[in-house]
């Protein structure tokens, strides 16, 4: 984001830690998404852009809108929990001798069909004993409520079970009144403050009542709901900086103080990555942390959240275990290979870049391929013009195996995926905007960068055996980022006191 430099970043990053340490055992102040600065991604601090951005008569409009927006998402909401309480699914019953809880997420509805879980893989049947002893919850993503998918998860027999959308009447209003409470309390303190500080409470203050917040709280309550069932010894969570996964662990040590609660850091860990790394009071932090890579693994060690044995890389998914040498760089394809990351703005950047580039080097095929979260059918009715009048450009619905294989470059900008392309034998660019701060996950590695049409065509004609031996640096260094998956290793966590 354009407006928004390293030492901005950095202030605010500190200036809202401060607010959350202030009630540093409140759940509704820790429950505050907007206080939980993630990463430098603009998915991530478009939300903090105000700030910066506006004066006062203009911040203070958009933040009257953002009030406006938050109490009619919020009465709209509470609306619906008190008109389908009297349909609501009964709750699960839970087999008490489980012990092992995994919270992940259900991106998309092909996901009902897997065997395993998109991002634990096998671990929840290999921690326990038994198939029995552990239970995965889903915050559900799909296009299907909750009650469908667990008919379904019945219908296969999977000890699977998607989260309902909403609590009780009664929960729903309490975590609202807690959250009210709390902001009213943020805004009191932002009076005695002048400048961006202010801002920061303020923001924070409407932010208390967003649907995020209340998402957050609300995975607080249903883990200790599912605790008032089962005692499990083992909690899981994946583990990126949010608010709702340091809710799960609050909420399960305040049931069992014995209970051992485990984060998995699946994705790479950004140069500024900030929520994932910094410590809260006890009960908010991982007692564990699982690693998908080597470099994962160094760099949390060096922010000391947690002692070096309690670190454990447990390796990735994303990495090809069969690919025993990296491909070389193929000079003979002809396609390009732009992977957006799931959000919609990003999406058009990288489909502008496809269009520009395919009007100068018209031989050459482009292949945009989006995140599961992204609807390709609506961008296709958004862009059918420009792809009726750009023949080579398309937006893939193949696998990503076929995208990998089709291709010989990959532009990218802020997605882990670009690892696998780059095992794949493509060759990587990142794509950056002018004045922006990077948000390039190979930010240690020495990439090709390009900001328009004009940069790619000095890429191109590079002469390839430099492009070859290039890439195969790349490839030596990105090998650490995610290891196969080693569920020895993982179950290191039952020998640790």
């Amino acid at each position: 984001m354009q407006n928004f430099s390293e030492k901005k970043f950095e202030f605010l990053c500190k200036q809202c830690d401060e607010i959350l340490l202030e009630k540093k055992n409140n759940i509704f102040r820790q429950g505050n998404h907007i206080l939980h600065v993630v990463r430098e991604h603009p998915i991530f601090i478009s939300r903090y852009a105000p700030i910066f951005k506006y004066k006062n008569h203009k911040f203070y409009f958009f933040l009257f809108k953002r009030f406006a927006a938050n109490i009619i998402k919020l009465f709209l909401k509470n609306f619906y929990v008190i008109i389908s309480f009297p349909i609501r699914a009964k709750d699960k019953k839970l087999n008490k001798k489980i012990s092992s809880i995994f919270f992940s997420h259900l991106l998309r509805d092909s996901f009902i069909k897997n065997d395993e879980d998109f991002y634990f893989k096998s671990l929840p049947d290999k921690f326990s004993k038994e198939r029995s002893n552990s239970i995965i919850f889903y915050i559900n993503n799909t296009s299907y409520s909750s009650k469908v998918l667990n008919k379904k998860f019945n219908l296969y027999s999977k000890k699977w079970y998607a989260l309902p959308k909403f609590l009780s009447v009664q929960k729903e209003i309490k975590i609202s009144f807690g959250l009210l409470k709390d902001g009213f309390k943020i805004f009191k303190d932002s009076l005695n403050l002048r400048g961006e500080r202010k801002k920061i409470r303020e923001l924070a203050a409407i932010e208390s009542l967003s649907l995020n917040s209340h998402f957050s709280i609300r995975m607080f309550y249903f883990t200790k709901k599912i605790m008032d069932q089962i005692e499990p010894e083992y909690i899981f969570t994946t583990y990126e900086g949010h608010s709702w996964e340091r809710l799960v662990y609050a909420a399960a040590k305040f049931k069992n103080k014995n209970v051992k609660n485990i984060g998995y850091q699946h994705a790479l860990i950004f140069s500024k990555q900030h929520a994932l790394r910094r410590s809260l009071a006890d009960q908010f932090n991982p007692d564990f942390i699982l690693t998908s890579g080597r470099v994962g693994k160094s760099i949390l060690e060096k922010s000391k959240i947690l002692s070096k044995e309690r670190i454990i890389n447990f390796g990735s998914p994303r990495t090809d275990v069969n690919i025993i040498e990296k491909n070389s760089f193929q000079p003979n394809k002809d396609s390009v290979l732009f992977l957006p990351e799931g959000d919609y703005k990003e999406c058009e950047l990288m489909i502008d870049l496809a269009f520009e580039l395919s009007a100068h080097h018209k031989t050459m095929n482009y292949i945009v391929r989006f995140h599961p979260l992204i609807s390709v059918g609506k961008l296709e009715e958004r862009y059918k013009k420009s792809l009726l009048l750009n023949e080579n450009v398309r937006f893939s619905i193949s696998t990503l195996e076929k995208d990998l294989d089709e291709s010989n470059y990959v532009i990218y900008r802020g997605t882990t995926t670009v690892i696998k392309a780059i095992e794949h034998g493509l060759y990587p660019i990142y794509f950056s905007l002018r004045n922006e701060m990077s948000i390039n996950p190979l930010h240690d590695i020495d990439i090709d960068i390009i900001f328009n049409n004009l940069d790619f065509s000095k890429i191109i004609l590079k002469n390839e055996k430099i492009k070859k031996s290039k890439l195969k640096k790349i490839q030596k260094h990105a090998t650490g980022f995610f290891s196969p998956l080693n569920y020895r290793e993982a179950l290191k966590i039952k020998t640790i006191q």
